[in-house]
């Protein structure tokens, strides 16, 4: 799922020279636009989650891995964009059209799900983009017993919100044991559980952070009638969010909104250079190992941008994906 799906980063072997191929898959592909840049892969099954680095040469690249049991690829450029995604199990020779900016339009072939899968995404990109949950909703419920409709819940469907992790989960619920997909479908399930729980509800508590002077310290709401809990990260997009932020702290007053700015960005290197040009008037912060780590961990955030609105005692009154919306819930109760 777009919106919940997280898991432990291994290493992905790509095997640029082999003599065998029934213990491998092949991928072989080409970008329109023909660029020469590198191509980050990221696989998901039951080894887990590993990525590796590849790089396309004026649009074409190719690779060759393993997947003893069937796993599903995404592959994205240096700043990762999505640009294709497809599934592959040892034995498959993959094809691959792809648009650079438009992976609705990738075509794939080499098995029969992952052409389903591209075709799908090609004949519905229009309806997929204006309401992607209706589509993947009505998909699901008609189709119960076929792995594209777990493949369209995992990537296509967003989860943010209690509304959205409640529906994703009903969703969930009525695909056949046999169209999950083993493990790529049970690190879904587990992340809607723990969406869905009460304990990711309870009030916000004590989070440590670094702070930008490198010393550490602790979020604790109060002091103000509305607290902003904004768990962001360095890279593409990361402008966009900035702004928004800069609008919501227009409103920032003693006693009347605070605003807390934590990264999940890879290290304090990155981070530091990714808030540098963001001139911040709010409190920003960097927490160690992720959404997953046990600061961020029990707020069940789905993705980063996220953010959470709380009253002065801690207690969640908003939740979710768009700093907009954010800003919005905060005017509307101030």
């Amino acid at each position: 799922m777009k919106k919940i799906f997280y898991a432990a980063i291994g290493a992905l072997s790509l095997i640029t020279v082999a003599c065998g191929h029934p213990d491998t898959y092949r991928v072989e592909g080409e970008i329109a636009e023909k660029p020469t840049m590198n191509l980050r892969v990221v696989s998901y099954g039951d080894e887990g989650t590993t990525q590796a680095v590849t790089a396309a040469r004026e649009g074409k690249f190719g690779f060759e891995s393993k997947a003893a049991d069937a796993r599903m690829v995404e592959i994205y450029d240096n700043d990762y964009r999505l640009l294709a995604r497809f599934m592959a199990t040892n034995g498959d020779d993959i094809s691959l059209e792809v648009p650079r900016s438009n992976p609705y339009q990738v075509r794939a072939k080499g098995n029969e799900l992952s052409a389903r899968w591209s075709k799908f995404l090609n004949d519905n990109e229009a309806a997929l983009t204006e309401n992607a949950n209706k589509v993947v909703a009505a998909y699901v419920g008609e189709h119960r017993e076929d792995a594209l409709s777990t493949l369209l819940l995992l990537t296509e469907y967003d989860a943010s919100g209690e509304a959205g992790s409640a529906a994703a989960d009903s969703l969930a619920a009525l695909i056949a044991p046999e169209a999950r997909l083993g493990s790529i479908s049970a690190g879904l399930m587990a992340q809607l559980e723990h969406l869905n729980s009460a304990a990711s509800r309870e009030p916000v508590k004590a989070i440590p952070y670094f702070t930008t002077d490198r010393k550490t310290a602790t979020l604790r709401p109060g002091g103000a009638k509305l607290n902003l809990l904004a768990i962001t990260a360095d890279g593409t997009g990361h402008k966009e969010v900035a702004d928004e932020l800069r609008k919501i702290a227009r409103h920032t007053a003693p006693g009347k909104l605070k605003l807390y700015d934590l990264s999940t960005a890879q290290d304090t290197l990155v981070w530091r250079r990714s808030i540098r040009p963001d001139s911040a008037t709010w409190t920003q912060g960097w927490v160690g190992g992720g959404i997953s780590s046990s600061a961020l961990g029990r707020l069940a955030v789905p993705e980063v941008p996220y953010f959470i609105v709380t009253d002065s005692a801690g207690r969640q009154i908003w939740r979710g994906a768009s700093a907009e919306e954010a800003r919005s819930f905060i005017v509307s109760k101030l």
